[in-house]
């Protein structure tokens, strides 16, 4: 199989590695795109070392180069002051990745079924954060998301250029009022059409994208962007369409992920995921007391009409909290209800409750009296009485 792999392009055999792997015959075609890799890698290292006149055996890197994807000890130290939220790396890991890499280099040509993924970029999903930040990705994003969204982004933006002509911004972003970075901070990934490839190079057949996730999510579950259909499956029989996806963690950097099966049937949402997309949300939440200690929010999720016409609009918000829980300092989740009147009704409990519970809050227009409940899985349901 390797010798089939000899003429195939660097980023095909990306594709092959990085692809799901279910049948063993898969998973040995990942392993030998993987194990490829790592051999041209070695050898453009050889060359360089080569070309200067320091020979390199085949299969190592030379001394204090940086693997790609590896980030070097200065830039990794600058990126850590510069973004502490970030997660620092242990230096004997770091000295690994960073000097020589011969006998990773090695362990991966001599076991590609196990080893050669030690070789490819770095899986952690914010490695790229480590990298100096580019004016040029700055305007690029502020002209995409526009200055108030792209105001909001505390990590990042860093840019990704994919194949089909598409790049893929990824960034975190505050989701409070006025741009304060914490712990919530949402993860988003956007996609665009690559302003440096001409129109008639890119395929016009992507369909994209922008979202935000929360961090529990994005741990969990990474964030598809940009999808492109594959194949339209059975929907009599349930099954999930095929689809090539832009995506991001929960391991990797941005990627194309092709044969993706997605089954909108498996989204559960959360109390919290309306949220995320605070940051990126036109500044019309209204004002809350203690709006100093919000740690997500508020953001509108939801809005009904009532006989007469009036209008009632929900919406949420997490606040720090003095309440020791079962968790520790757990944030209060709130609902907000607010009429044209602008009459205004809230409710908050210990998120946690909310998660398990649910939560509920009373109000009223003229005539009428309502009971607007948030469920478990993030719906909104409006109660007329």
């Amino acid at each position: 199989m390797d010798g089939e792999l000899a003429g195939v392009s660097d980023s095909e055999l990306k594709r092959l590695a990085y692809a799901r792997a279910s049948t063993t015959e898969e998973r040995e075609r990942a392993a030998a795109a993987g194990a490829e890799l790592a051999r041209r890698t070695a050898s453009a290292a050889a060359r360089d070392g080569a070309a200067q006149g320091d020979a390199v055996p085949d299969g190592a890197v030379p001394d204090g180069a940086v693997p790609d994807g590896a980030v070097p000890d200065g830039a990794g130290r600058d990126a850590v002051a510069e973004h502490p939220d970030l997660p620092q790396e242990h230096p004997q890991r770091r000295r690994m990745r960073a000097v020589g890499l011969a006998g990773v280099l090695a362990a991966a040509l001599a076991l590609p079924g196990v080893s050669w993924a030690l070789s490819l970029p770095d899986p952690d999903p914010l490695a790229a954060f480590g990298q100096p930040g580019d004016p040029a990705t700055a305007a690029f994003v502020t002209e995409l998301l526009g200055p108030e969204a792209a105001s909001a982004i505390t990590v990042g933006p860093q840019l990704a250029r994919l194949d089909d002509g598409i790049v893929a911004i990824a960034f975190r972003a505050s989701t409070v009022p006025d741009g304060r970075s914490t712990v919530w901070d949402a993860y988003c990934l956007f996609t665009a059409n690559d302003p440096e490839v001409e129109p008639e190079q890119q395929d016009s057949a992507w369909q994209f994208a922008g979202q935000c996730v929360t961090p529990e999510r994005f741990e969990a579950e990474g964030i598809t962007a940009a999808r492109r259909s594959v194949a339209q499956g059975d929907a009599s029989q349930g099954n999930a369409s095929l689809v090539d996806a832009v995506v991001w963690g929960p391991e990797w950097s941005p990627r194309i992920v092709r044969d993706l099966e997605l089954d909108p049937q498996q989204w559960r949402g959360s109390v919290t995921d309306a949220l995320a997309y605070g940051g990126l949300q036109p500044a019309t939440a209204p004002e809350v007391d203690g709006a100093e200690r919000l740690v997500m929010g508020p953001a509108q999720i939801a809005s009904s009409s009532g006989v007469g016409g009036a209008t009632l609009t929900v919406s949420a918000y997490l606040i720090e909290s003095a309440v020791d829980g079962v968790r520790g300092l757990e944030p209060q989740y709130c609902l907000l209800v607010s009429t044209d009147e602008a009459q205004t009704s809230t409710a908050c409990a210990a998120l946690p409750i909310v998660e398990r519970q649910g939560l509920s809050v009373r109000s009223s227009t003229p005539g009428e009296n309502w009971l607007v409940e948030l469920g478990t899985d993030g719906s909104i349901r409006f109660d007329r009485f």
